[in-house]
């Protein structure tokens, strides 16, 4: 064997051994995020996060409404954003101008009143959100809000068990948990809207001075 030949089979032991040992600690980062991701998401576990969807649920009690929050994830600025919303038959109850947002993630409430200043009634609704930039349409997500119910940890990292609303993968959550592109933290207030709601029209659980 020439020495030259000698040199080039050593030089791919080296290089085999070299991706061998690249690999084997790419594995052991990607496991401690995996289990930073499931550690992160378990903290969420009762609380509630905005995700893709176009749902609104509204409740009242005595008098007073109250809705769970709906947002819109941009990929551009928009100089104009229009939220229109419709009840369960398609009927479009209340347009609500919002006007120019940056890009990224946006969530708002509607404050549950109809076109003509009534009360909307309890129940579902959806929103349909329409953003123009610079005299072009753009691509508006709808964002619902979810409540958080467990968490599953699978090889391709940690997912948010989110009841009807399915499962979404937490690594495209940011760290903070706020600012990501799906998820965003939300108070017990809109928790609790979700649950009376989601009950009064699933099961008809909640009457008068029984909801909470």
């Amino acid at each position: 064997m020439q020495n030259n030949e000698l040199t080039t089979q050593l030089a791919q032991i080296n290089t085999v051994s070299g991706i061998e040992k690249l690999n084997t600690t790419l594995g052991s980062i990607s496991g401690q995020i995996n289990s930073n991701q499931s550690l992160q998401a378990s903290a969420l576990i009762g609380h509630g996060v905005m995700v893709p969807g176009k749902d609104i649920l509204v409740g009242s009690k005595e008098g007073k409404v109250s809705t769970t929050p709906f947002g819109v994830e941009l990929e551009r600025a928009a100089d104009s954003v229009t939220a229109t919303i419709s009840d369960a038959s398609g009927k479009v109850v209340r347009t609500i101008e919002i006007g120019g947002l940056s890009a990224g993630v946006h969530a708002f409430t509607w404050d549950g009143t109809l076109e003509d200043g009534s009360n909307a009634p309890d129940g579902a609704y959806t929103v349909a959100i329409n953003a123009k930039g610079g005299g072009e349409q753009l691509v508006a997500n709808p964002l619902r809000f979810a409540m958080v119910n467990g968490v599953t940890r699978g090889a391709d990292g940690a997912k948010l068990d989110l009841g009807l609303a399915g499962q979404r993968h937490a690594g495209r959550c940011a760290p903070d948990l706020i600012t990501g592109s799906v998820c965003r933290v939300y108070s017990a207030t809109a928790v609790l809207t979700y649950l009376f709601c989601f009950l009064e029209t699933t099961h008809g659980f909640f009457s008068g001075s029984q909801r909470p």
